[in-house]
């Protein structure tokens, strides 16, 4: 992998079935950049998302991300990757400040003053719960969730 690379790939190839959705994805992310993924619903966007992240097995091909191998990410180089993904997964019963109290315990470089000035921006009450969010505002939380950390790598789908 080039050094200055915090993504890389080779032939990445993902098939459902006898669908092909991503076909021989070669690229390489420098370090300090900002990529994205354009293109309509069912392009192979979060696909290949999930390859990079070992939450999907690919087809054919390889990744790397910060360095290591995408399929055996170990859990201190996923601390260092922030993702956001677009359903806003949440924990519905605890509340906004819950929420960021929770996830903080995972994080050993979780911010507290980052979690809440995305809060702020996004003006949430910290004691609404989660589940009474509005979809605008359960994606504040999540951003903020996933900015709080400080990660190295901030994946937004």
């Amino acid at each position: 992998m080039n050094a200055g690379s915090v993504i890389q790939t080779q032939g990445l190839t993902r098939y459902f079935g006898s669908r092909r959705v991503v076909d021989q994805l070669t690229m390489s992310v420098p370090r300090g950049s900002v990529f994205a993924f354009i293109g309509r619903n069912g392009s192979g966007k979060t696909t290949t998302i999930r390859m990079l992240l070992g939450l999907s097995e690919p087809t054919r091909g390889s990744s790397e991300v910060l360095g290591h191998d995408s399929r055996h990410l170990p859990p201190e180089v996923i601390a260092r990757i922030g993702y956001m993904s677009e359903s806003h997964t949440l924990y519905e019963s605890m509340t906004v400040r819950q929420c960021g109290a929770y996830q903080g315990r995972f994080y050993p470089r979780w911010n507290p003053k980052v979690f809440d000035s995305v809060v702020g921006h996004f003006h949430l009450d910290p004691n609404t719960k989660a589940g009474d969010l509005s979809r605008d505002e359960r994606a504040g939380l999540s951003l903020a969730i996933t900015l709080a950390p400080e990660p190295e790598l901030l994946i937004l789908d």
